[in-house]
């Protein structure tokens, strides 16, 4: 989970600069950027679908003194699918307008979005992580990380692997996806999805630059 933040911290904490970065007037680069984050924030949103669904529940039943920390972590979520909400009115709009004021008001609203899920992500890191351990099965917890990705699309799923690869250690990134099958890993990466990841991240240079 810690490996997954901090892909998360990684992807949404460049979205501001990447807006700002956009030519004023230029729609077609607008939509490549839109076209990011929109992707960015449906994968937060599946990841948070699955903790409401299967995280808070079951440590609400089980976690008995601790059920503040849970509701916290509730609450958290409600702040921030409402931010989700507004750059995805704010997104819709820059991509029609690509203007410089539009940018910078999404710009604005992201780092909002990056600062509250940073505090968020280091509470969970802090408080729920070990009332996880504590009171989830193996297989409970594996079923959580299945969930999450579930909804993602083949190229959602190839741009979420080249940014944990970017984001987490060469360690850290092949312990949690020991899970993937071994063509993924082995085969579909090296030969095809890495070239993908590529070809995504030119096209989003080319967008943010002048």
């Amino acid at each position: 989970m810690v490996v997954v933040h901090g892909m998360f911290r990684h992807a949404l904490g460049r979205l501001p600069a990447q807006v700002r970065a956009v030519p004023d007037g230029t729609r077609e680069k607008a939509g490549v950027v839109v076209d990011h984050i929109e992707l960015g924030i449906d994968a937060l949103h599946h990841h948070h679908t699955a903790e409401d669904r299967l995280l808070w529940p079951v440590l609400m039943e089980r976690a008995g003194p601790d059920r503040d920390v849970v509701e916290r972590m509730e609450s958290q979520h409600e702040g921030l699918a409402g931010l989700l909400e507004r750059v995805q009115v704010q997104a819709a709009q820059f991509r029609y307008t690509a203007s410089a004021t539009d940018g910078e008001h999404l710009a604005e609203t992201l780092q909002t979005l990056s600062d509250k899920l940073d505090e968020h992500l280091s509470d969970e890191e802090a408080h729920i992580l070990p009332l996880a351990e504590q009171h989830m099965t193996g297989h409970e917890w594996d079923h959580l990380g299945e969930e999450a990705t579930k909804g993602l699309g083949l190229e959602q799923r190839v741009v979420m692997m080249g940014m944990l690869k970017e984001s987490a250690t060469s360690e850290d990134a092949d312990l949690l996806l020991h899970h993937a099958p071994v063509l993924v890993t082995k085969v579909g990466w090296p030969l095809v999805m890495h070239r993908q990841y590529e070809s995504y991240m030119r096209r989003l240079t080319d967008a943010t630059s002048h």
